[in-house]
């Protein structure tokens, strides 16, 4: 194995070698019980000696047994999450709500390699359960890439210079939104960490590092969820959202939801714009209509994919990027807190999701973590 070529700042990247006996995969078992049912939290704690975690090439393992026959969610198996929270080193990280769907956008406008993980993971699926039928008591085995905040960092995740570890929590999503019929237990959960033993250079180094007061730094990509709904029977409503303040706003994604039909989201927006600090994004017109949407989302994420998802009745959702379609190189900050939402309607949605997306730095010195949104 090669030497992680450390930065003087302590940002690492991936070693380029990786010989045999490097890598090992151990088995994470829930904290406490391991049987679970709708809207249930399930705790798992990750730590290490001398270990780097490898989130990309970890997986989460489950056994789902249904009550009644049915379908299961056309938007996959990972719409078993409602939210997800890390808690590194101490401190809890934002919590990501509604997991199910920001799976689903991720799935759609993600790189070429992890929408294959994940495609083949749900594709291979024991009883290929996505979107299929399910039959009353049949129990099925799910695989699942590891969803974390984390795992938006691109870097190895040092375990091993965590102090107290790494603990993820997952909430599971009401029945309604994972299958059409019934009730859903979990069973077996387990994450498999796909860890990477560094050579014991690099260990030394960075514990010096952090010894002398350097800290190691995560960049993350981190969504906020605001759930809102707009008032019935309108055709146009400006709203505000409280987003907080952000050095790097990269995209918001709206999803409309109907709660007579969880699974399916709507397309009630007809247009929609931005205001941010005053001023308007886009600039000189709104974003309207499903093609239109798709350019404008094809505009934000051109620069790294070669293809995109079409949305679908159960995947659709509408965005704007600041990113990535040249207006910022590095996301819009919000100065004062805010997002003023414009939207004109040809059917009110029973709720709106809106998901901010936003850059932001993990610290993690010898005793502690911190989290820097203003970068």
């Amino acid at each position: 194995m090669t030497d992680l070529n450390i930065h003087p700042s302590l940002t690492f990247s991936a070693p380029t070698l990786l010989t045999d006996g490097d890598v090992n995969f151990i088995k994470y078992s829930p904290l406490g019980n391991n049987v679970f049912s709708q809207n249930d939290n399930c705790t798992i704690k990750l730590a290490s000696n001398n270990e780097l975690l490898v989130l990309d090439r970890s997986y989460i393992k489950f056994n789902i047994q249904l009550d009644t026959a049915g379908t299961f969610s056309p938007q996959g198996v990972s719409a078993i999450f409602s939210s997800v929270s890390d808690t590194v080193s101490g401190m809890q990280l934002p919590i990501q709500r509604n997991a199910n769907i920001t799976a689903k956008v991720a799935l759609s406008t993600d790189s070429n390699e992890r929408k294959a993980l994940t495609g083949v993971c749900e594709l291979y699926t024991e009883g290929a359960v996505t979107g299929k039928a399910h039959t009353i008591n049949q129990i099925y085995t799910v695989t699942l890439p590891v969803q974390t905040s984390l795992s938006s960092s691109e870097k190895y995740i040092p375990l091993c210079f965590m102090n107290a570890g790494h603990q993820i929590s997952y909430q599971f999503a009401p029945a309604s939104q994972v299958c059409s019929l019934g009730s859903y237990q979990i069973t077996n959960f387990e994450l498999i960490a796909c860890m990477v033993q560094p050579p014991n250079s690099y260990l030394e180094e960075v514990a010096r590092g952090l010894a002398a007061g350097n800290s190691l730094k995560l960049p993350l990509n981190l969504t906020k969820s605001i759930t809102v709904q707009p008032s019935a029977g309108i055709s146009s409503q400006v709203i505000n959202l409280q987003v907080g303040y952000l050095g790097s706003i990269n995209s918001i994604s709206l999803v409309e939801r109907n709660s007579a039909a969880p699974m399916i989201n709507q397309d009630g927006i007809s247009s929609f714009f931005t205001t941010v600090d005053g001023a308007r994004f886009p600039r000189n017109k709104s974003v309207a209509g499903t093609a239109e949407t798709l350019y404008q989302t094809l505009a934000g994420y051109s620069t790294k994919l070669s293809s995109i998802s079409l949305p679908d009745i159960y995947s659709r959702f509408k965005q704007f990027s600041w990113k990535s379609n040249g207006m910022f190189s590095s996301g819009i900050p919000s100065a004062n807190g805010t997002i003023e939402l414009s939207l004109e309607f040809n059917s009110v949605p029973s709720t709106l999701e809106c998901i901010i997306n936003y850059d932001a730095m993990l610290l993690l010195s010898a005793n502690s973590a911190l989290l820097v949104t203003d970068i």
